[in-house]
């Protein structure tokens, strides 16, 4: 039990720094100081640093950190979740923390496969458990293609706007293209209700 929640402090102390400062500071030696553990103990369980961003990575998707899904209520509206999916998102998401941490990630996806199978399962898991959300408000069976496009597109939209917010200092809320897009997948979905 103590090897594990070593292990773990490790983990959730890695995050803290990726989102503290991004890999400019993600170093052996910070983390051991932060963590306020010995760099034997650090490679102990891990054998290299690269190790413990990619375990960090993995412990994130297992708690569905990185594209969250939300609970629905009976009474909401397909147009309702839509919109505080996103009002959630860009709340959550479009943070600097946040961005840290993903760009990271995306620049390590860029170079190792072992980061680019991870990013890929998450991906998927996310297609298929928003893909769940969305047939849940309709009584018609959605086609698996037109569900794959419509996740697309709305995964889409939220990376660009993180991004977009990332490099920008305005503080727009997006909500016109939030209201647009939301109103054309509805009105895409009329025929399955």
């Amino acid at each position: 039990m103590r090897k594990q929640s070593t292990r773990l402090k490790i983990i959730t102390t890695a995050l803290q720094l990726l989102e503290e400062g991004g890999y400019e500071t993600f170093t052996a030696q910070n983390l051991i100081e932060k963590a306020e553990i010995s760099k034997g103990t650090l490679y102990h369980h891990f054998s290299s640093l690269d190790e413990v961003t990619l375990e960090t990575l993995k412990w994130l998707k297992s708690k569905k950190k990185i594209l969250p899904l939300l609970q629905i209520p009976e009474s909401l509206s397909f147009s309702d979740f839509l919109e505080n999916y996103f009002e959630y998102y860009l709340e959550e998401r479009a943070n600097n923390k946040f961005l840290t941490v993903l760009f990271y990630y995306r620049q390590r996806c860029l170079a190792d496969k072992n980061y680019r199978q991870i990013k890929n399962s998450i991906i998927s898991e996310f297609y298929q458990d928003f893909a769940d959300q969305i047939q849940f408000f309709y009584p018609k069976q959605i086609p698996e293609e037109k569900l794959t496009k419509i996740v697309s597109l709305i995964l889409f939209t939220l990376e660009s706007v993180c991004f977009y917010s990332s490099l920008s200092d305005s503080k727009r809320n997006f909500r016109p293209e939030r209201d647009f897009l939301l109103k054309m997948i509805v009105s895409d979905l009329e025929n399955y209700s």
